[in-house]
C-alpha cells in the first residue's frame, strides 16, 4: 500500500516552509511524497511569487524518483510510462481528498 506523506501546501505559512528545490536553475516546490513498493517519488509544481498565483489557474506537477548513486541522492525521471501514471494518479487522487477536507473546512 502506497503512502502519501507531506501534503499540498495550500497556505502561505505552508509555502513559505515548503522545500524548494532547483531543478535545471528553476525553482520547484515539493508538494507531496509517495513511497511506493520502496521507492520515493516527489510531486513538484513550479515555485511563483505570490503575486503570480491564480486560484483559478490550473497547474501541472511534475513527478520525479528519488535515487541513489555511490552514496548521493538524487531526483531522476521515471521512464516507465505505466509506473508514472500509475503514481500520477496516486498523487490526483490524494490531493483531491485533501481539497476537499480544505473547502468543508472553510
Amino acid at each position: 500500500m502506497a503512502e502519501i506523506k507531506d501534503g499540498f501546501k495550500n497556505n502561505e505559512q505552508e509555502q513559505e516552509e515548503a522545500e524548494i528545490v532547483n531543478l535545471d536553475g528553476e525553482p520547484f516546490i515539493i508538494i507531496g511524497e509517495l513511497e511506493h513498493e520502496g521507492d520515493i517519488f516527489l510531486a513538484l509544481i513550479p515555485y511563483e511569487e505570490e503575486d503570480e498565483n491564480s486560484d483559478e489557474e490550473e497547474v501541472e506537477f511534475v513527478i520525479l524518483k528519488e535515487a541513489e548513486e555511490n552514496g548521493e541522492y538524487f531526483l531522476a525521471t521515471i521512464d516507465d510510462e505505466g509506473i508514472y501514471k500509475q503514481i500520477g494518479e496516486m498523487f490526483l487522487e490524494f490531493f483531491e481528498k485533501e481539497m476537499e477536507e480544505f473547502t468543508d473546512e472553510e
